[in-house]
């Protein structure tokens, strides 16, 4: 039943926003006939202004984009929950100064969660930004609950040996940088075992983590 609620999502989605008017993800106000293409209203997208921050952990530092804000919060939920890719459009500027490595190895989810949303959604963020050096290298193997709101011990917990390497990838990485890519940074959790993962099976010069957003 999931199965077939996800595809008549899919199917309507897109018949929904060409029948219907179209509206902010965020306030809900129409947005004029020239910005339909975009998922926040003008005023909306005013107030989605980076504020680039980098931060250190013990093995890595870790860059963020935007603060947690409710406009950030709202597209990020629609992205993920409503399926809907095209709600990060026009998120980004177009001259935005990002990091950058040799390598760019994405946060998995799991393949039930992707077969679900039928797309990748940190694919959707960052693919396009890293096209010619983004290798997805390492998957989910533990099905985890959504950790939006837990604590930093059972994220921990929760995320022990939930990432393996991809037995595909044989590209190696030796001396090369490499930048962990993820939509929330929140405890750090994820990250740490994402580098725990890497460091198992690679040998990369240094680990940077960026995320679009950092939620404090």
């Amino acid at each position: 039943m999931q199965h077939l609620h996800s595809i008549f999502k899919h199917f309507l989605t897109p018949i929904n926003q060409h029948c219907l008017p179209s509206h902010c993800h965020h306030c809900k106000a129409a947005l004029p006939d020239l910005e339909t293409h975009y998922a926040l209203c003008h005023r909306c997208r005013k107030l989605c202004v980076p504020k680039p921050m980098v931060f250190h952990k013990k093995n890595y530092a870790i860059h963020a984009l935007f603060e947690f804000t409710s406009v950030i919060q709202t597209i990020i939920h629609s992205l993920k929950f409503e399926y809907n890719p095209s709600a990060v459009d026009g998120l980004l500027p177009p001259c935005i100064d990002i990091p950058t490595a040799d390598v760019i190895i994405p946060v998995p989810s799991h393949t039930s969660r992707i077969r679900q949303r039928g797309f990748d959604h940190i694919e959707v963020l960052f693919k396009p930004l890293y096209t010619h050096r983004y290798y997805p290298c390492i998957q989910r193997v533990k099905k985890t609950p959504s950790l939006y709101d837990k604590t930093a011990s059972f994220r921990e917990k929760i995320l022990k040996n939930a990432f393996q390497c991809v037995p595909e990838y044989t590209y190696d990485f030796t001396g090369k940088s490499v930048l962990v890519v993820d939509d929330i940074y929140t405890s750090g959790s994820t990250i740490d075992a994402m580098v725990t993962c890497i460091k198992a099976h690679y040998t990369p010069a240094c680990i940077t983590a960026f995320a679009l957003c950092r939620k404090l």
